[in-house]
């Protein structure tokens, strides 16, 4: 059950950083004015694909064929433009006709799909998805089809030290620079462990508990896992030997900090193996006793060493109950790869597990939900089925930066500025008379909102939002927990708060919330607004990220926690909980089980309070 997280950035090919840099190396070879020729008409078609001008539009592409590929100064190509004003059949003949990049990020890091994600236009974002998860797919055919034609991974290879001529890789980009570089290990202002590579990134931060301990309880959920808890190894070893128990062994490609390995010791397996190739990581293994522990052994290479070694018979191949794969500067492909070992090397049981830490694509919308399309499309060829779950780790990221080196001094300051923005909007008077709800219908993504207004904030949430949500779904489920939600939770929650009506931005996900090209004004956009409790906002922003400690700081710094506090935290797992509805009924998939989870989880909490 891999743990769905945005981490690692992933990295793109494109025909250039500067596209006006690709048509000038082109000046040796075509004339001055025909460069500009280029550029302009380039140029053309962006304002032409704004304006929806679709005879020009037409014109361009399909006659004079136009580079789709040129960026404006913001870093905008055509595809961009047409993503903006969400016209599906601009974005199809760009990338039927034309010689547009659908991957292409802008200045700001954003490819089209991620603009037409933030301006909900859903079709143009399934366009956009199928033809990365085309594009990827094939890509993956390519490199496999090239792999069987030279198994030999080092064949190619090429020192770089005795290279002259060879640039110098980074260490989030080549795994052989990562590998040959020093790693620290430090703490942060909390005295957790920090590991951090030469150039000051983080390989491994403890805000990632939250998802190995997940990951660890989604390989438990069934068979003789629970059992084993809190047993005596010597206890468990005796009774496997009799006949009495199963064994179980958990592999673990990738140690870091050693958490999910942490994790899996507290089921006392009866074989742990951890693949560990850098030898920093691997001393700081040995210093903090995980070379003394009963059953645990390492292997000191890479995962593809221990492939080798599988083969040629120097290692046995075991059936293992649970694999876990989290290894750093690697790419899709390597993941890939080892999916295809997982039939040789995980026990044929359907109780054993596989797990990855999902990064991929992790600062685009667009590129992360085209390697969760394709990798479970990848697991399905093997015979894995594949669930998803979202992991909430936005207490555990705080300061999570704090000890890597990076220079992030502007960020605090930039988060306080927008912070007052958020709040001078909800300080802001509401109308006389105005009650929660909005005088006509908005959007939250392609969902129309009921904002029919009621004069009270626990009817118009629990009946226009949550209980609405639910019945357009019409999952059963999720049907039985809203309404459970709704006839125990929310009256305790909400009935009785002290509230006026706020005017809510309601969509306020950090891809909606930006700053100024001189980083001095804070920018919000795509609402889907109404008159609501203050709190409701900062919901999605648990879900998706992106809002440092020092927002929500500074923000309530100008706008108190609503009394009772002590169900602050409550609070905002309802409000989250709209968004994973309302992305469930868009989007179906992991979303509904990141639904009900907090759905169960505000019901544990009121069996807890007697309600």
């Amino acid at each position: 059950m891999p743990a769905r997280l945005a981490q690692q950035p992933v990295h793109v090919s494109v025909p250039t950083s500067n596209s006006f840099d690709a048509l000038a190396e082109d000046r040796d070879t075509a004339p001055h004015d025909d460069l500009d020729e280029r550029v302009a008409l380039a140029l053309r078609l962006i304002d032409a694909l704004l304006d929806e001008e679709d005879t020009l539009v037409k014109m361009l592409v399909l006659e004079e064929k136009v580079d789709a590929w040129v960026q404006d100064q913001q870093g905008w190509t055509a595809l961009h433009a047409a993503a903006y004003t969400g016209n599906v059949e601009h974005v199809k003949l760009l990338l039927r006709k034309s010689n547009a990049v659908w991957a292409m990020p802008d200045n700001l890091g954003c490819t089209a799909g991620d603009i037409a994600f933030s301006m909900n236009h859903d079709r143009v974002y399934e366009e956009l998805l199928a033809e990365g998860i085309r594009a990827e797919m094939l890509r993956s055919v390519l490199e496999s089809a090239s792999r069987d034609g030279d198994d030999d991974d080092s064949a190619m290879a090429v020192d770089p030290s005795t290279d002259v001529d060879a640039p110098r890789l980074s260490t989030t980009s080549s795994n052989t620079a990562f590998l040959s570089s020093r790693l620290t290990f430090t703490t942060d202002s909390r005295g957790q462990h920090v590991a951090l590579d030469a150039e000051g990134n983080g390989v491994m931060m403890n805000w990632e508990e939250g998802i190995m301990r997940r990951t660890v309880e989604a390989f438990a959920r069934e068979g003789e896992w629970e059992s084993r808890k809190g047993r005596r190894r010597e206890e468990l070893v005796r009774e496997e030997e009799a006949g009495e128990r199963e064994e179980v062994k958990v592999l673990n490609v990738g140690f870091g900090l050693g958490i999910i390995d942490s994790h899996l010791q507290r089921y006392s397996p009866t074989s742990h193996l951890i693949i560990e190739p850098h030898p920093d990581v691997l001393s700081f293994a040995r210093q903090n006793g995980w070379f003394d522990k009963p059953g645990v052994r390492f292997y000191k290479g890479t995962w593809k060493d221990w492939m080798r070694d599988l083969e040629q018979g120097g290692e046995e191949y075991e059936g293992w109950d649970a694999v876990y794969f989290d290894t750093y500067s690697e790419n899709y492909a390597d993941l890939h790869r080892f999916f295809e070992l997982l039939p040789d090397i995980l026990f044929p049981s359907p109780l054993a597990r596989f797990s990855f830490f999902h990064g991929l694509g992790a600062t685009s919308r667009l590129l992360y939900d085209i390697y969760t399309s394709v990798s479970e499309m990848h697991l399905r060829e093997i015979g894995l089925k594949t669930e998803w779950e979202e992991v909430d780790v936005a207490q555990g990221a705080v300061g999570r930066w704090e000890s890597t080196g990076e220079n992030l001094s502007s960020i605090p300051a930039s988060d306080n500025r927008l912070a007052n923005f958020i709040a001078k909007l909800h300080l802001a008077p509401a109308p006389p008379g105005q009650r929660f709800g909005f005088p006509v219908p908005t959007c939250c993504g392609a969902t129309e909102q009921d904002n029919t207004e009621e004069p009270s904030w626990a009817t118009f949430f629990g009946t226009r939002r949550i209980g609405d949500l639910v019945r357009r779904i019409g999952d059963p489920e999720l049907s039985r927990l809203g309404e459970e939600v709704q006839r125990r939770v929310i009256p305790r929650l909400l009935g009785k708060l002290d509230v006026r009506p706020s005017l809510l931005h309601g969509d306020l996900w950090s891809g909606n919330a930006r700053f100024s090209l001189n980083r001095r004004a804070p920018i919000t956009f795509d609402p889907s607004s109404y008159y609501g409790h203050s709190e409701a906002d900062l919901g999605i922003l648990r879900m998706f990220g992106g809002f440092s400690e020092a927002f929500f700081r500074r923000y309530h710094e100008l706008v108190p926690k609503t009394e009772p506090v002590d169900e602050y935290e409550q609070r905002l797992q309802l409000y989250e909980c709209y968004h994973h509805l309302n992305h469930a009924l868009m989007f179906g998939g992991s979303y509904r089980s990141g639904a009900v989870a907090l759905l169960r989880g505000l019901l544990r909490w009121a069996d807890e309070q007697g309600v």
